[in-house]
């Protein structure tokens, strides 16, 4: 029975909804920006990504955080027993070496990304407690790193001005959301110590960050978008600029309390969501030759 547990536990520290609802968003950009045919490699990497990858470095925060209260995906994360630390290194070496069959670029991302993820997790380096920091190790391993693991599903190398913007855009809004993610934990925060951005500029900060990054990261990828098809940088647009104003409203009225965390998931998943259906029309459309897509 105990064993039962330590494992739903760990399963459950995955965090499979919060990964693929939330984050996937950055993966599914760059495969759209890659405009390859659809292949058991995009679901391949995907699924890496995703479960291994974002899931294997998500247990291993929780294992260092212990957290009791509620964390993104989960409102009360149970405990996790030793062996899931290394379960956690073995999940992401696992889907380092399914990146390395892919290509020498894509297992370059993939370790990247690992690497950013760990520094914002491990005790020692622990970036998560140092404001700035924590943004550009989020940034780099969900934004950059999502982004170009997606762009890279087939192997492909060659980077474009539009995927550049594109990748520039996606870690945008990703970061200006980051900070709205930590209100309902900063009390559990600042008990270990950890410094994180929203414990440091409290609410005023998060909506700062969020007021400046996000109308850029629409601007940016709405623009490169416009560089495959004007009407898809268009739709953009107007989606991601009525999807930010819905997020603004909603970020208005948080406190910084455990209490905000339904909230705060709610309209995360709504606009996160929202996006990965967008982005995942776009790809059939490609796919069907609606518009312009394989290359």
């Amino acid at each position: 029975m105990q064993t039962r547990s330590e494992v739903k536990a760990f399963l459950s520290h995955l965090r499979l909804h919060y990964q693929f609802l939330i984050l996937s968003g950055a993966f599914l950009s760059g495969a759209v920006f890659a405009r390859g045919a659809f292949s058991s490699a995009l679901l391949i990497q995907f699924l890496s990504v995703h479960i291994l990858l974002f899931g294997g470095v998500t247990v291993y925060n929780s294992y260092w955080d212990k957290d009791t209260g509620p964390i993104g995906g989960l409102r009360a994360p149970p405990p996790l027993a030793f062996w899931t630390l290394p379960a956690a290194w073995m999940l992401q070496g696992i889907g380092f070496v399914a990146a390395l069959r892919i290509s020498a670029a894509s297992a370059l991302v993939y370790g990247a990304s690992m690497f950013f993820f760990w520094l914002y997790s491990r005790p020692g380096t622990r970036w998560k407690g140092r404001p700035w920091l924590s943004l550009i190790a989020i940034g780099a391993s969900t934004g950059t790193g999502g982004f170009l693991l997606g762009y890279l599903y087939d192997g492909r190398q060659a980077f474009t001005p539009a995927a550049l913007a594109g990748a520039m855009g996606v870690t945008c809004l990703i970061v200006s959301l980051f900070p709205m993610s930590q209100v309902y934990q900063v009390e559990e925060d600042l008990g270990r110590r950890d410094m994180t951005f929203t414990a440091r500029y409290g609410l005023a900060g998060v909506k700062r960050i969020y007021a400046l990054l996000f109308p850029l990261g629409v601007v940016l990828l709405s623009g490169a978008m416009s560089l495959l098809d004007l009407r898809l940088g268009g739709t953009f647009l107007v989606l991601g600029t009525a999807s930010g104003l819905g997020v603004w409203r909603v970020m208005r009225t948080l406190r910084m309390a455990p209490e905000e965390y339904g909230k705060v998931m709610g309209v995360k998943y709504v606009a996160s969501g929202l996006f990965a259906v967008f982005l995942g029309i776009v790809l059939w459309m490609q796919w069907l030759g609606w518009i312009p897509g394989r290359r």
